[in-house]
């Protein structure tokens, strides 16, 4: 409304509008946030759906579950799988948990869970041996990854491991994984790393054969000239395969008496060690561990 009794002030205010221009709609900045934490809710309610049902949903299941609407549904869906976290069965199309997925959540689970339970047991075994104590787990099946280490109390001592990657047919817990069935030899040539290194497959297969019936595998000269080990394996409570637990030192201290005597310490050790890990991850239908006292109980030796 003009101001009749003010002439003069309506027309500034005229003035200062006409000067300004017509005033548009601001865009409303909090929009876009809010609509992509929307839609990551939604996601989240998706793949939460998917992960506590045991059996694989169909769209159609999850979206009346969900209360999101089909459509919606299926993009999301489209979305998750596209990033590995939900996948399609191929007969039906219903939809659960990726593989992948549930794979590195478990190894990162069981490799916690081992860890919690190998402490005291590996500064047991250092504490008998005066050497050093690996606790290895195979990578992708094709390196050894060391994961725990109890250094020896002696000035000549072998390195730290832990973090570092080691080739499976030169290590000690490389060659239970081998044996075991746990981990396979890559393709092409095995890099010689020493003159004692085992290169030819052959010989590699019989040394494995070895390992399967006396329930230990050592390693003699064949990653570093003087460096010796021996390890065994760990089992889980349906008696596959999980880790390796393993002592080194100089060839000096560890002559083949001495890596026998380690052997036995260390498959008691292995026996305990599967118990703490059943009772941290425990598991349907345990069975009893397939190695121990450094023999093959059971399975093919």
């Amino acid at each position: 409304m003009r101001n009749a009794h003010h002439p003069e002030r309506a027309a500034q205010a005229d003035g200062d509008q006409a000067e300004a221009g017509p005033r548009l709609a601001q865009p409303d900045r909090a929009r876009p946030r809010s609509v992509g934490v929307q839609a990551v809710e939604r996601a989240c309610r998706l793949l939460t759906e998917v992960i506590r049902t045991a059996e694989p949903l169909s769209v159609g299941e999850l979206s009346r579950r969900t209360g999101l609407h089909q459509s919606t549904t299926s993009r999301l869906l489209a979305s998750l799988q596209r990033h590995g976290l939900v996948e399609r069965d191929s007969t039906r199309g219903r939809v659960r948990i990726a593989a992948a997925l549930v794979g590195q959540i478990t190894s990162r689970s069981v490799r916690q869970a081992l860890l919690d339970a190998a402490g005291p047991i590996l500064a047991n075994i250092g504490r008998t041996t005066s050497e050093t104590v690996n606790l290895s787990v195979p990578v992708a099946g094709k390196l050894v990854d060391n994961i725990a280490q109890v250094d020896a109390p002696h000035f000549l001592a072998t390195t730290n491991w832990v973090g570092r990657f080691i080739p499976l047919h030169c290590s000690s817990p490389g060659k239970i994984f081998l044996a075991y069935g746990v981990a396979e030899l890559p393709n092409g040539p095995l890099a010689r790393f020493t003159p004692q290194t085992i290169t030819d497959r052959r010989a590699l297969e019989a040394e494995l054969r070895l390992v399967r019936r006396r329930g230990f595998a050592t390693l003699m000269d064949e990653l570093e000239p003087g460096l010796r080990a021996v390890a065994v394996p760990v089992v889980d409570g349906h008696n596959e395969v999980i880790a390796a637990v393993a002592v080194s030192g100089p060839s000096a201290r560890l002559p083949k008496r001495r890596i026998r005597e380690c052997a036995d310490v260390l498959s008691q050790a292995s026996v305990a060690l599967t118990a703490r890990f059943a009772s941290a991850w425990p598991q349907p239908g345990n069975a009893e561990p397939a190695v121990r006292g450094g023999t093959c109980v059971d399975g093919p030796c």
